[in-house]
């Protein structure tokens, strides 16, 4: 038989544990955001998560990772307000290259 490793939960959390807790959110995120598969929303839940706490700049430890990990808590709004925003930050830069300015058409040069 194997031993069962024990981690030291210091430090940031690990590239595993961004991608468990990701896959977690997003079982339970899928209702909110139906416009993406299961593995598309973790992808974008995992770099909500990255960048939530990259703009606060408090990463995420290793502590509370194991927590969301072993607890499965419900998603933090927060995390759910960051991929909105970044969601809707996503549809606006896709809204302003697929629209052509009025303006700047306007103030081309005619012969």
């Amino acid at each position: 038989m194997s031993k069962k490793k024990s981690y030291k939960l210091e430090g940031d959390m690990s590239y595993k544990q961004s991608w468990r807790i990701a896959h977690n959110f997003a079982n339970q995120c899928n209702e909110i955001f139906p416009d993406y598969d299961l593995k598309k929303l973790a992808h974008l839940l995992q770099g909500a998560i990255y960048y939530y706490h990259e703009e606060i700049g408090v990463k995420l430890s290793k502590k509370e990772a194991a927590d969301f990990i072993s607890n499965e808590p419900p998603v933090p709004k927060y995390y759910i307000n960051a991929l909105k925003a970044h969601l809707n930050k996503a549809d606006n830069k896709s809204i302003s290259k697929n629209k052509p300015n009025i303006i700047d058409i306007q103030s081309l040069p005619r012969d």
